[in-house]
């Protein structure tokens, strides 16, 4: 099982088939309105792998922002199963109002390089992964419960964790030796299920009900009489992790395996019946970063890049990124703002949607830009 983190690095205008009822058009590079551009506190990043990490966005109320990254210490790593202050890798967060750029307030919690991150559910209670622990916090941030993940103690590969609008759950995904997908209650920090999905089963969301995936060329979803079922197909190519947009529409990238020179990937959204409402191509030849949405589940984003390359004798480097990112209203599917960035090589990149879908944050690097949506 393989799945992306959120916000992390991780699909132009489209073309529905004859039964979609709407058809996305042609959009103007950059028409997103731009309210306003903030400088933030992250550290710089460089190109020695061992000291970058994952990073992200997120609203924690309209107008509130979350966002973290995690940065490595000096210090050595405890027990796999506990998270120690003497660890080296840390969780950093930081609390900033959109609308005037200040920092509202900094918490930090020792974590894993590969098992950091947060999800905000939709009562707007704030939980954070921080390696083999899940924290449950208040409003305010205040601890009010953790969970230690199941087989914490074994090797991982990589841990996620994600929200989904319109449930007060949140899904913990660890890919590795002990491939699992726990679901956790924000409000009392207790597991509600833990299922093992096949092998070949790619699972990021859910709902209160179902958890979603991807396997080949299907998505299938997990009900309460624990057993996969297919619920849409593809003829051509492969999909990557779906993740759940609305209370009723999931969003997955179709990849295009067949042309991987020109990378003609493709935006799907579909209903919880299996019904294909949306196709959209994305912006040629590029990569897939994430998918984002907010918690009322009224607007969600794809978000590609492209690297640019510096090639010598000795070696090969992305001197920087060109970010696509498509914008989308989920009420009736269509797209509705197109935005192309460039970032530095290491520089951080990250995006969220506020729970209103009034607002789109981006941050590049030390820049934290805020868009109007419409």
């Amino acid at each position: 099982m393989r799945f992306t983190l959120q916000n992390t690095r991780l699909l132009q205008p489209g073309v529905l088939f004859a039964a979609v009822l709407l058809i996305s058009l042609p959009l103007p590079a950059n028409d997103l309105q731009r309210i306003a551009t903030f400088k933030v506190a992250v550290p710089a990043q460089n190109r020695a792998t061992d000291s970058r990490a994952s990073n992200g966005l997120v609203y924690l109320r309209p107008g509130v922002l979350a966002l973290w990254h995690t940065e490595k210490r000096a210090g050595e790593l405890s027990r796999r199963a506990r998270v120690q202050p003497t660890d080296p890798w840390w969780l950093q967060l930081q609390v900033i109002s959109t609308e005037n750029g200040k920092v509202l307030r900094t918490v930090e919690f020792p974590s894993r390089r590969e098992a950091s991150g947060i999800a905000v559910q939709k009562d707007g209670l704030p939980v954070v992964l921080t390696g083999p622990l899940v924290r449950c916090l208040s409003p305010d941030l205040q601890q009010n419960g953790s969970y230690l993940l199941q087989n914490a103690s074994e090797p991982k590969g990589t841990v996620g964790i994600n929200s989904s609008p319109g449930t007060g759950r949140v899904f913990v995904a660890e890919s590795g030796d002990t491939s699992a997908v726990t679901t956790v209650d924000a409000a009392t920090c207790k597991a509600l299920t833990r299922v093992q999905p096949p092998d070949d089963v790619l699972v990021l969301s859910g709902t209160d009900d179902v958890l979603i995936g991807s396997s080949g060329l299907s998505l299938a979803i997990f009900g309460q009489d624990q057993k996969w079922q297919v619920l849409y197909q593809h003829p051509v190519c492969c999909f990557a992790p779906p993740v759940v947009v609305s209370k009723d529409k999931i969003a997955v990238v179709q990849l295009d395996q067949e042309n991987m020179r020109s990378s003609e990937h493709h935006l799907l959204l579909v209903s919880m019946d299996g019904k294909l409402l949306l196709d959209d191509m994305l912006e040629r030849g590029t990569a897939v970063e994430s998918i984002v949405t907010n918690q009322a589940g009224t607007h969600a984003a794809a978000v590609t890049s492209k690297r640019q390359l510096l090639i010598t004798s000795t070696k090969v480097e992305a001197t920087s990124y060109d970010l696509y990112v498509r914008v989308y209203r989920l009420d009736a599917p269509q797209r509705i703002a197109n935005l192309k960035v460039t970032v530095g090589g290491e520089e951080f990149f990250a995006m969220a949607i506020s729970p209103d879908g009034s607002q789109m944050a981006l941050q590049t690097g030390t820049k934290l830009t805020i868009y109007r949506l419409r």
